[in-house]
């Protein structure tokens, strides 16, 4: 099997799911109330604070005890005679079909409500007009506080059809579009139940009434858009969005709030887009840049996937461009048949002609396709199409420049976030002016809430025979002052050799980098030489001569150090493959970052050399028990001496997943071609030592799976690095992107027990079951700290909020480990969801928990800062990264030496039906480095 044959493993995802989700009903995570008082609230880890926090407290004291939930479906027949469901339709939708469905939607709202009033009518609340007492989400769910009795109804087609926004999505209905409302469930919001998932449902649609009904408003998967926004210079747009979300939060329910500013593609010819990214201006200079597919390969990138307007047909309808044909208007011809039956051959600037009277202004350019089917594509004149407005771009579309005008803009400094912040209230009307929550006596407080918490005291860091590391009172580490050297200096047996591709350096500033990493790296305590070799002229794209010439020299070196034109250029995955591929460690080193070492400047320099000693086998520093709980907490002080890092292994758990379709791919069933990729990174010893491995499973599977076969190995490389002990404790970094991961990571950690049994069947282990306990990590969340409302100060580094800030159901905190330099501080809430106390180690209580999350932050070794993740859960993240990269590199390559068995069958993922397929398709990718920090 060619290693570009890799599919899904065949089995019913339904099927799947149910089991999955049986499993999930039967899991509970661990309670606050579980925990005794003394636990949670332990004394001396830290300083208290206030902060305040973005969320806005509901006031339901005065609310309706129970709300009525309905299905309201509204049904058009088309003009073949099929009926259709409205909320349903385009299942596979794209941002512009979607938005298109919601303004429909909210348009046949407010036709029903108007051509059947005497039926709505009963639903208003005391003295308020009864069509604002209601919450429709634009999609089948409707609410009241009033038991209405299912009914149904019809909107005329004379009415319907004089609304533009339902004629666009509806356009090819005819006759009545027939509505009907079923009561689906009654929902109590009184006292604890305003806590139910259902209530809280509720509360998302009815706060978001203002906006949902708004013209002005865009709504998309991630937030809702103000339409109009700022012109970038590439003739784009950057919009502000809204996002908000119900929440519990300690004792009361809250609308959570966050602003982002998103770039979008605004509306525009596609032919004038062309010219302004391509200042051609001519049909002869356009014509010679876009068949130069090297120099136009940015645009043509952009271009993919991106909708596009037809402008000559009536119906205007969209598609997604799948690119440029090699063929212009005039030499692209098909077949017609006349009036008379006969067949005759035209080309499609002709057909232009004839048919729509338009004489194509720019028949030489390439024309643009469009995917109908696997083996049918229609073609387009450049000039006929428009550009679709309200199209977001994507990371992988945006230019440097546009990364970074997009970062500049959305990291806003607190005043700045604030300000937008209380701009975003206003348009959603949670300032009290919402007309749709008023008839429902529910009403956000006028400001953030303020919350009492604790700033954790920073660890100490020690390198070389326990010296300490400065650190600043931000979190700042200062590694490049004083005499620190490194806790474990690398001092590799064999030289290192160092090359330039694209012959990217002369032969003097080569030597001179090599004296200069040697000189720094010493001064740490490492011992580096270079080996004395002629630079062999390799270039980045010829994979073979550099496979050949790391192949002959590998016995002879510790690492291969590259110095490359461009910081992850083309180059660079290929040399992670063979990396992989021939089992010695490697670096890159980009021409600018270089010219830095040449000139001698300081950070630049450590930070080189630190990768190298990680990569080497190295230890950079190891964290120890924050200094300042001695005096405050003695006796906590002498416990977390004990046993915090001593026996005890960290963890990171991460899943990497394939990028998302296009929209054409997902209604064409075009299947992922990436499986999912699993990084699990784990200290050593010491916990500033780490290594990390990598494996593939099921594409788009949210659960980890193949845990105990990794963990097994795992422990086992920890016990060859302590004098073939086992940890007595472990705790787990779980990353996780959503509540609904909480439960799954719970089904995980039955993989890792299975692991330890496996372990505790072994001669003289039989009573090994060390404590485990798992807490997950969520980064993506839209929680936002302030220090001070108005004020341009972060929260400082290790800024911690418990119970008041969190689901009280939950043992959860909120954890601002890092400074945040640019922009806002966004915490990660963190939920422990596992809690097993063993025959050995000692478990970790709440408050230990948060202060060693906040250590591990410092240990990275090259950043001169506290990270946001726990350093070996960052580390799983770039473990997971690394392996999917060098596999898109071999799917990208054809390289055979990744194959896994002869013989293809096309390109995608395509499963060879044996059950071991991930398992070998894994051990295949994996690296062959136990101990080393390869990803560094």
């Amino acid at each position: 099997m060619d290693r570009r044959e890799v599919k899904s493993e065949p089995m019913d995802a339904e099927a799947y799911m149910d089991e999955l989700n049986k499993q999930l009903e039967q899991v509970r995570l661990p309670k606050r109330e579980d925990y005794p008082e003394e636990e949670k609230h332990e004394d001396g880890f830290g300083r208290s604070t206030w902060v305040y926090l973005n969320v806005f407290n509901l006031q339901l004291d005065k609310a309706p005890p129970i709300i009525y939930k309905y299905d309201l479906v509204f049904i058009y027949t088309r003009t073949r005679g099929e009926e259709y469901t409205l909320h349903n339709a385009l299942t596979h939708a794209n941002d512009v079909a979607r938005s298109a469905k919601r303004a429909a939607l909210s348009a046949l709202c407010r036709m029903m409500h108007k051509t059947s009033a005497r039926q709505f009518k009963p639903q208003a609340i005391g003295t308020h007009y009864w069509r604002d007492c209601c919450a429709f989400d634009c999609g089948s769910t409707y609410y009241t506080a009033v038991d209405l009795p299912n009914m149904n109804g019809e909107i005329p087609e004379e009415e319907w059809k004089d609304n533009d926004n339902i004629t666009a999505y509806a356009r090819s209905g005819k006759g009545p579009i027939r509505w009907s409302l079923t009561l689906v469930e009654t929902i109590p919001i009184d006292g604890e139940n305003a806590k139910s998932q259902s209530a809280l449902q509720f509360f998302d649609v009815l706060t978001t009434q203002k906006m949902i009904r708004s013209e002005d408003i865009d709504f998309k998967p991630d937030a809702a858009y103000l339409v109009d926004g700022e012109i970038t210079n590439d003739q784009k747009e950057l919009r502000k969005g809204i996002v908000t979300a119900s929440r519990v939060i300690g004792d009361n329910i809250c609308i959570q709030m966050d602003s982002k500013i998103s770039l979008f593609f605004q509306e525009i010819l596609l032919l004038d887009y062309i010219k302004k990214y391509s200042k051609k201006f001519s049909e002869g200079d356009l014509e010679r840049y876009l068949k130069d597919r090297m120099g136009s390969r940015k645009l043509r990138d952009e271009l993919r996937n991106l909708p596009l307007r037809i402008r000559h047909l009536k119906a205007r309808k969209t598609f997604e461009c799948k690119g440029f044909h090699n063929q212009n208007a005039l030499e692209c011809t098909f077949t017609k048949t006349d009036e008379n039956g006969e067949e005759f051959v035209i080309s499609v600037a002709d057909h232009f002609e004839r048919t729509h009277k338009y004489r194509l202004k720019y028949p030489r350019l390439p024309l643009v396709v469009e995917r109908k089917g696997p083996e049918k594509n229609s073609y387009h004149p450049i000039e006929c199409l428009d550009i679709v407005g309200g199209i977001r771009v994507s990371n992988q579309k945006m230019s440097r420049e546009a990364q970074d005008s997009m970062i500049k803009r959305a990291c806003r400094e607190p005043r700045i976030l604030g300000q937008d912040m209380d701009m975003s209230r206003k348009v959603a009307g949670l300032d009290g002016t919402n007309k749709y929550m008023k008839p429902f006596n529910i009403q956000p407080s006028t400001a953030f809430a303020a919350i009492q918490g604790k700033v954790l005291a920073k660890p100490q860091l020690s390198g070389m025979a326990g010296q300490p590391v400065d650190i600043v009172d931000r979190g700042n580490i200062s590694y490049t002052k004083g005499n620190f050297r490194f806790a474990d200096p690398a001092k590799p047996s064999k030289p290192i050799t160092l090359v330039t591709l694209d012959s990217a350096l002369r032969e003097s500033d080569i030597s001179q980098i090599k004296e200069e990493l040697r000189r720094f790296g010493g001064d740490f305590g490492m011992q580096i030489e270079f080996a004395n070799i002629r630079d062999p002229g390799l270039f980045g794209g010829e994979v073979e001569r550099l496979r050949e010439f790391m192949g002959k020299e590998k016995s002879k070196t510790s690492m291969f150090f590259f110095i490359t034109r461009e910081k992850m250029d083309e180059s660079h995955n290929m040399v992670k493959k063979l990396e992989q591929e021939l089992g010695v460690v490697t670096q890159c080193l980009s021409l600018q970052t270089s010219q830095q070492i040449l000139s001698r400047k300081r950070v630049t320099e450590f930070n080189v050399v630190a990768k190298m000693n990680q990569k080497l086998g190295g230890t950079i520093a190891n964290p120890e028990v924050p200094p300042e709980l001695r005096s405050q907490n003695p006796d906590a002080f002498a416990r977390a001496q004990r046993d915090w890092f001593k026996d005890r292994m960290f963890v990171g758990l991460t899943l990497s997943h394939a990028g998302a379709q296009s929209f054409a791919d997902r209604v064409m069933g075009t299947e992922v071609r990436e499986p999912t990729c699993v990084g699990m990174a784990f200290t050593l010893k010491h916990a500033g030592k780490r290594t990390a491995m990598s494996w593939f499973q099921q594409k788009r599977r949210a659960i980890i799976e193949d845990i105990t076969r990794h963990f097994v190995r795992a422990l086992d490389i920890y016990a060859e690095s302590n004098g073939g002990k086992m940890p007595i404790a472990i705790m787990i970094w779980r990353k996780g992107m959503s509540e609904g991961e909480l439960k799954m990571a719970v089904l995980e950690m039955k993989q890792v027990v299975k692991a330890i049994a496996i372990i505790g069947k072994r001669p003289g282990m039989e009573n090994y079951r060390p404590t485990l306990q798992c807490v997950v990590c969520q980064s993506n969340t839209a929680d936002r700290l302030f220090y001070q409302m108005n004020g341009d100060t972060n929260v400082p580094a290790g800024t911690c909020l418990e119970d008041k800030a969190t689901n009280p159901d939950r043992v959860e905190f909120l954890i601002v480990p890092h400074n945040a330099i640019k922009g806002t501080a966004k915490a990660v809430r963190c939920t422990l969801v596992h809690d097993q106390k063993g025959t050995s180690g000692r478990r970790l209580q709440y408050s230990e928990i948060q202060s060693v999350y906040h250590s591990l932050c410092y240990i990275n070794g090259v950043a001169a800062s506290p990270t946001r993740l726990p350093v070996p859960l960052a580390d799983s993240e770039k473990a997971a990264v690394r392996q999917m990269n060098i596999f898109k590199e071999s799917m990208r390559s054809g390289d055979d030496s990744m194959s896994m068995s002869s013989g293809r069958s096309g390109t995608g993922l395509i499963h060879d039906g044996s059950e071991d397929f991930f398992v070998r398709l894994s051990d295949q990718f994996a690296h062959k480095f136990r101990d080393l920090q390869y990803y560094a």
